[in-house]
């Protein structure tokens, strides 16, 4: 996990920003490190004096900058489990949607907050939906079914791959504007482009037309897998 803080604004003891959040996980067989999640904040703002103890303990002293950072921390924590396991990561966006609902008087913490539905509130009332459960699956089936096949057998790797996208096709198509579906494909669009450049014409063929449907905003870039 990487997290960056940028500070645009400050009054005495109170900051305003945004910040970057970037979660990656190794490749079995590879030196390759694949990112699991990119999440940008546009809205972030706490209170710190100078020389303030940092300390965290959950439902108790909510600081703001601590719990902002637990926050990323528990989301970090549940897409790295997801990846490895299915729904391996349910009880840590159920703490960090917690934290959501214990800081709702707070700046940036709220459904109306940063760039529509790209904020805190609606990251872990995605992950917790059961409506976007095929999201949280496709982490596991992109990343332990494909991607860590990938370098032993590279065929075997691109076919789990595409399945795990094919899943998601019906879900993806009723929830055009889900932060989940923009997050994923924001994240690896680079990384299935490298992917299926060295597929075969049949394989390229397929993805492609899927990837049309899937993440239309990305088609051009989607079309260097053909040459």
């Amino acid at each position: 996990m990487t997290l960056f803080i940028n500070i645009d604004a400050w009054d005495n003891d109170k900051f305003q920003g945004n910040s970057q959040l970037q979660v990656t996980r190794p490749v079995y067989g590879s030196n390759y490190k694949t990112t699991v999640l990119q999440f940008n904040d546009e809205d972030v703002g706490f209170n710190y004096r100078e020389f303030e103890n940092l300390e965290y303990q959950e439902n108790m002293n909510m600081n703001d900058l601590t719990t902002l950072m637990a926050y990323y921390v528990y989301i970090a924590l549940g897409v790295e489990h997801d990846s490895y396991g299915l729904l391996g990561g349910s009880k840590y966006y159920a703490k960090a949607q917690n934290l959501v609902n214990l800081m709702t008087n707070k700046p940036g913490w709220n459904q109306g907050d940063g760039k529509g539905f790209r904020n805190r509130f609606y990251l872990a009332e995605n992950l917790n939906s059961p409506r976007f459960k095929e999201f949280r699956e496709l982490n596991y089936q992109y990343h332990r079914d494909g991607l860590d096949q990938f370098y032993e057998d590279p065929i075997k790797g691109r076919k789990k791959i595409t399945e795990s996208l094919q899943k998601i096709s019906e879900t993806a198509q009723t929830n055009r504007n889900s932060l989940l579906q923009k997050l994923f494909f924001t994240t690896k669009w680079p990384e299935i482009v490298e992917i299926f450049k060295e597929g075969t014409t049949a394989e390229k063929t397929i993805i492609v037309r899927l990837l049309k449907d899937l993440d239309p905003t990305n088609m051009q870039r989607y079309e260097k897998i053909k040459s």
